[in-house]
């Protein structure tokens, strides 16, 4: 059991040792443990308590006050008591029953509430703490419950199934996560939760979403100092690749969801803020709204955006991070039109044909257009068909060096057939999920 503790608690159990032969036993208790774990203020034990309403000093005062003293010389070997190994048990369990794959400060305090009968436990019950508020408040923290753990597995399971939506992110988004998780990693965590996310968000201060808070008044040195006043400090060293919590991963699929609402073939840094405020139990969205960002002013402040209400680097930042998504086989999308006054989707046959089409339409070839329609080699479809991506984009096609994707239409006069298309008039609605071969 040794091995799963974190170095901060590897520590907690070595000033115990300290403080037991201090007092002259040859014995770790559960005093020692506390006395331990208030001992150093900066770790996450110490911060619950704080968040819970207690002095650090009144706890030292009052554990010493009850503590007896032996009369030791020192130089035997500290062991842990019978009811000190029963802490590290429950220490273990709450750990366990968490999801976390080692054991913390906050996991030896909440082993040392459980356990109840020692005089730490009886320290912290006139105290005021109790075992169900020390379990919520650490959970707030890792910005995790029960019922989420539990469902996780369900949720990574139909995402499996479903594909991956991190190709939809764009390059800024992408950078989010990994600013996210170097912020937890700087932070001692174990796991990237919606703090991290949101503080991931505010590097980037040219990004849409920072754009946004900035129109909304808030900008992100307020929101940074916001959230390092309050965001416990881990006793978990920087791994390689930390794991989202699921209220973080309720984040990214809840800006699955906005992109999808808004029509955008794209995850962007806005979809994200936009996620981070829809999972609002958590511990960003509680953060924002304390600073006044609420999920309807950022959505009001988006459609102003691109309504063309807002200035054109705004503008220009939103395409940019659309521009970086990358479309795959297979997936759906609608047909859209970059002219509003265009009713249908002209197709072309194939590569030549569309190198053709591109031209006549850049030239305003009326007769070319029409030439075309008759040899067949453009058909045309009512935007809002549904259609299915059928292989890798051709990124140029002379003469206006438009991408290009091959599509087949699956619905009205047309469907089943295929033909090529501008990017820009594919919006991208998701992976295809259904079964295949189709059942007969």
């Amino acid at each position: 059991m040794w091995k799963l503790f974190s170095e901060r608690a590897r520590r907690t159990i070595t000033v115990a040792q300290e403080k037991a032969r201090g007092a002259g036993d040859c014995c770790v208790s559960t005093e020692h443990l506390l006395l331990a774990l208030v001992a150093d203020e900066d770790c996450v034990a110490a911060r619950i308590l704080v968040l819970l309403g207690v002095r650090l000093a009144r706890v030292r005062v009052e554990t010493t006050r009850l503590m007896a003293h032996g009369d030791g010389d020192g130089s035997q070997e500290i062991t842990l008591t019978p009811r000190a190994q029963r802490v590290m048990h429950l220490a273990r369990e709450e750990a366990q029953r968490l999801g976390n794959d080692y054991i913390g400060t906050e996991h030896l305090l909440l082993g040392l509430v459980h356990e109840g009968d020692g005089l730490a436990g009886r320290v912290l019950l006139g105290l005021g703490v109790d075992l169900e508020r020390t379990r919520q408040e650490v959970m707030l923290l890792q910005d995790v419950n029960p019922r989420d753990v539990v469902a996780a597995e369900t949720r990574e399971e139909q995402r499996r199934e479903k594909g991956s939506i991190w190709p939809r992110f764009t390059e800024r988004a992408r950078r989010v996560i990994l600013f996210a998780e170097e912020e937890a990693g700087q932070f001692g965590q174990r796991y990237v939760s919606t703090e991290h996310l949101l503080l991931g968000l505010v590097a980037d201060w040219d990004s849409v979403a920072v754009r946004i808070l900035n129109l909304l008044g808030v900008g992100p040195g307020r929101i940074r100092s916001e959230i390092e006043r309050v965001i416990a400090r881990g006793d978990g060293s920087a791994r390689a690749k930390l794991q989202l919590t699921p209220r973080a991963k309720r984040v990214i699929d809840f800006a699955h969801i906005e992109a999808r609402q808004l029509n955008d073939p794209y995850i962007g840094t806005e979809h994200l803020l936009l996620g981070l405020l829809r999972v609002d139990e958590a511990f960003a969205a509680r953060a924002l709204d304390k600073l006044g960002i609420t999920l309807e002013g950022v959505r009001a402040t988006l459609s102003d955006l691109r309504s063309g209400l807002a200035d054109d680097q705004v503008l220009d930042a939103a395409k940019g991070e659309a521009a970086a998504v990358e479309v795959q086989i297979g997936d759906l999308g609608i047909l859209v039109s970059p002219a509003a006054a265009q009713a249908r989707v002209a197709f072309a046959v194939d590569l030549d044909a569309l190198s053709l089409l591109l031209s006549v339409i850049q030239s305003k070839d009326t007769y070319g257009y029409r030439e075309l329609e008759e040899s067949g080699t453009v058909f045309h479809v009512p935007i809002g068909a549904r259609v299915k991506r059928l292989q890798p984009p051709v990124d140029v096609v002379p003469p206006t060096g438009t991408r290009v994707l091959l599509v087949r239409v699956l619905d009205g006069d047309f469907a089943g057939r295929k033909g090529w298309i501008s990017r820009e008039e594919f919006s991208w609605i998701g992976p295809d999920d259904s079964r295949f071969p189709p059942a007969e």
